[in-house]
């Protein structure tokens, strides 16, 4: 994993700070009064750089940078006016939080087919009641038009845990606070560790369809909100609210969820999908096998991806079976962003490029990319169907990942020229910041 090393307690940072006083007074002297001043002003400043480099010491990010991470918490000690001005929001959020509810999965009006509601359950998105049939039954699809009975299951209550969950820990991270990862603390162990509340280890239950079936393997792609969530975890590793045997019992969880995503039968169903449920499927495979430390799995899903990438994208970028869907600019940004993901994490942490894969046909997520640029900024119309407003924010969450993995700045160029400005998300923007804002 990504680290930061250094010595993890706080006696270097203590002594760093004699050395500096020890530093203002030796080298003040036989100075002018006018250039002494100008030592003591730095000199803090140099100071907190220094001491970052011990805070966090053992910082383990997956699909954040930690280097990224660790420099805006310098700019905001030493006062940079805009991350302290997106710290500041970050932290009222976080307020917000503080007081708020706990988030559980037991308390759905629904129980499973399982008989436990410690199992996920889900609608699914595009299914709704036969108008054809008096009792409803059974539902039948509309693609693209989301069943508002959705919000009664599971779904609402998991987002909500993920967003407090990383609201909570990032403002841990740069304010040091140990009431927001305590809170934090306290609904990562509900959600994942405490008996009667936890989460069971698998989507059996997701994206079921009243009359046709009690879960689909198309459920595991909502788990994809465990994106960022992992990370965030790892920010609670110093907080005294976050024990070694929680992380180590978080971990357990996530074995215990990557091995039912790789043996069980739904499973295999979502691995063997042709579209962007099969590309979700192997960037989370390969993100809780990198969280768990097995690496040799994480390195399989990187030679799956190379297939996708053959049998997925068209010699020029497009991608067929994501813009025939009735929102297709939205699935081919999805199927996208799942793609430079598995490039980032295979070169973070595998030592394997990804990114300038070509096919033998020409194929590339590259490619992909760059096929849809002028659909994103609207200078093309987009010729097959969209039949919602675009989700602009996440057009511009993968050109700001394409930018820094590519350390090419045409793309955050073409970024701030999607609708909506500049922004991928507070926190996004603080864990994924602009090329060459170090």
């Amino acid at each position: 994993m990504n680290k930061i090393k250094s010595i993890a307690n706080l006696t270097p940072v203590v002594n760093c700070l004699f050395r500096g006083a020890r530093m203002v007074n030796l080298v003040s002297n036989g100075m002018s009064h006018f250039q002494s001043l100008i030592v003591c002003s730095f000199l803090p400043i140099y100071l907190v750089c220094v001491a970052c480099n011990y805070a966090n010491a053992d910082l383990k990010m997956i699909l954040s940078d930690a280097s990224d991470l660790i420099e805006a918490r310098k700019l905001y000690l030493v006062g940079d006016p805009k991350i302290n001005e997106q710290v500041s929001k970050l932290v009222q959020n976080a307020d917000a939080l503080l007081n708020g509810p706990m988030y559980t999965i037991v308390n759905k009006p629904y129980t499973p087919p399982s008989g436990s509601n410690n199992d996920y359950m889900s609608l699914s998105p595009y299914y709704w009641p036969n108008p054809n049939a008096e009792d409803g039954l059974p539902y039948i699809r509309r693609d693209g038009e989301i069943n508002p009975e959705r919000e009664r299951y599971d779904k609402a209550p998991f987002g909500k845990m993920v967003n407090k969950v990383n609201t909570l820990a990032l403002a841990y991270f740069f304010t040091e606070h140990e009431r927001y990862a305590k809170q934090a603390a306290k609904q990562l162990r509900i959600w994942f560790l405490d008996y009667e509340t936890r989460m069971n280890p698998n989507m059996k239950f997701a994206q079921f369809v009243p009359g046709k079936s009690e879960g689909r393997n198309y459920g595991i792609i909502e788990t994809v909100r465990f994106r960022w969530l992992i990370d965030s975890i790892n920010m609670l590793e110093d907080s005294k609210a976050w024990t070694t045997e929680n992380q180590k019992d978080v971990v357990a969880w996530f074995r215990a969820y990557r091995d039912w995503l790789l043996s069980s039968k739904l499973g295999k169903l979502e691995a063997a999908c042709a579209n962007n449920h099969g590309t979700w499927y192997v960037q989370q495979v390969c993100l809780y096998s990198l969280f768990i430390g097995d690496k040799i799995t994480a390195k399989k899903m990187c030679d799956i991806i190379i297939d996708r990438i053959d049998k997925q994208i068209e010699s020029d970028g497009f991608q067929p079976l994501e813009a025939s869907r009735t929102r297709g600019i939205d699935y081919c940004n999805f199927n996208n962003r799942a793609f430079w993901d598995m490039a980032y994490m295979a070169k973070e942490h595998l030592d394997i490029n990804l990114y300038d894969y070509e096919s033998t046909n020409g194929s590339s997520i590259k490619k992909a990319t760059d096929y849809m640029l002028p659909y994103y900024v609207d200078e093309k119309e987009w010729p097959y169907r969209q039949i919602t407003t675009p989700k602009y924010r996440h057009y511009r969450e993968e050109l700001r990942r394409v930018s820094k993995l590519l350390d090419d700045v045409s793309y955050e160029e073409y970024l701030i020229k999607v609708p909506g400005g500049d922004s991928i998300g507070l926190e996004l923007d603080l864990r994924m910041p602009p090329v060459g804002t170090k």
